[in-house]
């Protein structure tokens, strides 16, 4: 099920952790704050910073 997801996030070149937000779905900004950002992407969204 997450292959398939992480196929189609690619096509739409964002990033299947956040799905393109730049922070974590489950979002944490309330015990974080607005500086955190999605781990596998570095906050950017893009498909191409979360494959590095």
């Amino acid at each position: 099920m997450y292959q398939k997801k992480v196929v189609k996030m690619e096509k739409l070149g964002k990033c299947p952790d956040c799905n393109g937000m730049g922070i974590p779905i489950m979002s944490y900004e309330h015990y974080y704050g607005s500086d955190y950002h999605c781990p596998g992407c570095n906050g950017s969204g893009l498909f191409e910073d979360w494959m590095k």
